[in-house]
């Protein structure tokens, strides 16, 4: 378990560990995240940093996560953004003159929504582009590298439910962004992952900056561009 010596804690975050199988599932992926992170520094990025953090969304609205994605154009009507909890990476190791990011996440009609951002914003107030659904930001980005999106992976730790995002592209502060690369799925029922996802999951979340790595695209490939359950 040697990958927890230099694990780095979401601020205000807690992470209980009850067994020793959750123990070793969890250090398995923080090894992952931090072999990333160093490849990445190792190819000249200066943000590449994991952390482990705890994911909860309002239990009111957390049905928003089970929803059909909600095509835009389609007639239907957007069902109500279900808030999450934000994550906020430690100071310790961002290089000099960047500020902390902090991570903020919603739920609507079914779609995983990231905002990454420095200016202290709350959730309640982040935009939300009509176009979410089909926006893809970076995939051939010639911008300075300054203004390029950051790269976000999220990866939950839980018997209920399947929560995997990886490539994510999020310009900072900037309106929510769905998470297009990755999957979300139910393995023990919808009110087994309802309840996990509002009493908080275990989570580590490497983010990376100026790259967007080929699974984004991958994922597209696959189909496993939309969530699933």
């Amino acid at each position: 378990l040697k990958n927890f010596v230099n694990a780095v804690i979401a601020n205000g975050c807690e992470v209980p560990i009850e067994t020793m199988d959750g123990a070793r599932k969890l250090a398995k992926l923080l090894g992952n995240a931090q072999r990333l992170a160093a490849d990445h520094r190792a190819r000249g990025g200066s943000i590449a940093q994991v952390v482990i953090g705890k994911l909860s969304f309002d239990r009111e609205t957390v049905d928003a996560a089970f929803e059909e994605a909600t095509i835009p154009d389609s007639g239907r009507e957007a069902s109500d953004l279900c808030f999450g909890s934000s994550l906020t990476f430690p100071t310790t190791n961002w290089p000099p003159g960047v500020s902390p990011l902090c991570l903020h996440f919603a739920w609507q009609g079914g779609v995983l929504l990231v905002s990454a951002r420095d200016d202290g914003m709350l959730s309640t107030s982040i935009d939300m582009p009509e176009d979410y659904l089909h926006n893809h930001p970076g995939l051939l980005d010639d911008r300075p590298r300054s203004e390029r999106p950051l790269t976000l992976d999220v990866i939950a730790l839980s018997p209920a439910l399947i929560l995997n995002y990886r490539g994510v592209p999020v310009h900072k502060n900037s309106p929510w962004h769905a998470a297009n690369s990755g999957i979300f799925a139910t393995t023990k029922g919808k009110e087994a992952a309802r309840q996990a996802l509002s009493g908080g999951v275990l989570c580590v979340v490497c983010l990376r900056d100026d790259s967007l790595e080929h699974s984004t695209c991958l994922a597209q490939t696959l189909h496993l561009d939309r969530p699933k359950r």
